[in-house]
């Protein structure tokens, strides 16, 4: 099967900062954890870019996951996402949000 990207999908401003909502306690965390562990790969501004990026990639990955599934999230993914809270807004979002796809150029 051959799958549209999931940056096709378009996240809106609002949205981006309700997904990254626990931004701030997650930095801290992977930042202690990286210090902790040696781990000098990134710096904190390319952590934050990173962990922004991957909170709204999920985003959008289940929202195509909803649309090839006729509107319904599958129940290994609900399972899969209300493991974390921040899984679990992005079910929520996910299931309130009619998926939209940027335009075509």
């Amino acid at each position: 099967m051959d799958r549209e990207t999931h940056k096709s999908y378009r996240v809106t401003l609002l949205e981006k900062l309700i997904i990254n909502f626990a931004l701030p306690p997650d930095l801290i965390y992977h930042t202690f954890r990286a210090l902790w562990q040696g781990d000098k790969s990134q710096t904190t501004p390319q952590r934050i870019a990173a962990m922004w990026a991957g909170k709204i990639a999920k985003y959008q990955k289940l929202l195509r996951v909803k649309e090839e599934n006729n509107g319904k999230i599958p129940d290994d993914f609900k399972e899969l996402c209300s493991l974390t809270p921040c899984g679990r807004v992005r079910l929520m979002m996910a299931e309130f949000s009619a998926p939209r796809k940027v335009a075509k150029v």
